[in-house]
């Protein structure tokens, strides 16, 4: 009964992370909200988890699963042992990869909550490929440890699948804890309790009107009354001649009690069409990124975003944290504290489903919830003309009598 549960269970893992996966890449696709220069750095972090976490599955979880189904155990024979090796590889990789991308995701956040200037100055597209391309390069080296001889592979008939044996190697252990777990979840942690803390700082801190403010810089240049309007123009320029329009912001008069700005950087998701946008809001975001400005304020997805990466991190460690604990028991207290079967099941089934129990933290962030939504829920209601009402049409008038 526990092996056909756990067989079902890690089938559904695989399917629902490569489901919703898949269906993250498409809507960072179809929107060209998600690809703005503002917006396309993150939208690039969260399209490499996306494809590290669909590898995972096609060389890591399907594997263990189809073991699981078939009850052959045919990973530890195939190509002479060496698919289990590159199971081993494709996990590690892919843990390393996760960790410290959810790591760079939350130092984007500490820079924005602490200098957004030297934020913008670093986390654009350019940077944000090179990252993540060293990012894997460096990874691909760590991950490819235990077929060197770093550590020994084998296969696990409680687990369904190929582990690093550690009690070979107790210092590839401790070094396997400290990269893949203990030092991107310190990096996450430390950060995220920065934010917090400046959070706290910046609640003090208030502009006239309310805002509160994260930066000044009185010596830049470009934020003059007459850039402003150039600024307005340019984001109006055309309007009247388009089907989309740029919204005017409603000014509330009136002290902000609560200090969050409103984004300045978003465009309203209603105003976007199914295939096109317009060049006239378009351009809008790209003058907002690449405009200096004097003032840099908080707003209230600035703190969801963060909120999202944390718990992120959060979920995809406390997955983990099950399979960790049967790692440490195996390593070193094998003859003192027996593991069960079932709990060993679990813990491999909760390591397999980190990649899809992460995702619906995406709903919290206030760009990507309206973006999901907008691609795969259609509520579009179309508009009646007035000459096609009912009763806008009159009834014609005879003569006869």
């Amino acid at each position: 009964m526990a092996d056909s549960i756990a067989t079902a269970l890690l089938v559904l893992a695989a399917a629902f992370t490569l489901i919703l996966n898949v269906c993250l890449i498409v809507v960072i696709v179809r929107r060209k909200r998600l690809r703005t220069p503002i917006t396309f750095p993150a939208s690039i972090l969260y399209i490499t988890l996306a494809c590290v976490d669909i590898f995972a599955v096609l060389l890591w979880t399907l594997p263990t699963a189809s073991v699981a189904v078939t009850g052959n155990h045919w990973i530890s024979d195939a190509l002479n042992g060496k698919f289990c090796k590159a199971q081993v590889f494709v996990m590690n990789f892919c843990n390393l990869m996760n960790g410290y991308i959810y790591a760079a995701m939350m130092f984007e956040r500490f820079l924005r909550f602490f200098k957004p200037s030297k934020q913008k100055e670093i986390f654009f597209d350019f940077v944000v490929l090179i990252f993540v391309a060293s990012l894997t390069v460096f990874h691909t080296v760590i991950a490819a440890f235990p077929t060197w001889g770093f550590g020994q592979v084998a296969y696990f008939e409680d687990q369904y699948q190929c582990a690093v044996d550690y009690p070979w190697s107790e210092s590839h252990f401790k070094f396997t804890m400290a990269m893949q777990f203990g030092l991107p979840l310190m990096l996450a942690l430390t950060f995220y309790i920065a934010v917090l803390v400046r959070l706290c700082m910046l609640k003090k801190r208030r502009a006239p009107n309310g805002d509160m403010v994260v930066e000044e810089d009185l010596t830049v240049v470009g934020d003059s009354y007459s850039d402003r309007l150039k600024e307005i123009y340019a984001r109006f320029k055309g309007a009247g001649s388009k089907s989309v329009k740029p919204k005017v912001k409603d000014e509330k008069a009136g002290y902000n009690h609560d200090g969050y700005h409103s984004d300045d950087d978003d465009v309203s998701y209603s105003d976007e069409e199914d295939g096109t946008t317009d060049k006239a809001v378009d351009d809008y975001p790209t003058l907002q990124a690449k405009k200096q400005r004097k003032s840099y304020y908080i707003s209230r997805n600035d703190l969801f975003t963060a909120h999202m990466y944390f718990m992120m991190t959060l979920t995809y460690y406390a997955c983990w944290m099950p399979y960790i604990v049967v790692i440490i028991i195996y390593t070193y207290y094998f003859y003192d504290i027996p593991v069960s079967k079932e709990f060993t099941l679990v813990a491999v089934i909760l390591s397999h489903m980190s990649a899809c129990l992460k995702l619906p933290w995406y709903f919290v962030s206030g760009k990507m919830r309206p973006a999901i939504i907008k691609t795969f829920v259609c509520c579009k209601t179309k508009r009646t003309k007035p000459f096609d009402a009912p009763h806008a049409v009159k009834k014609e008038q005879t003569t006869e009598l």
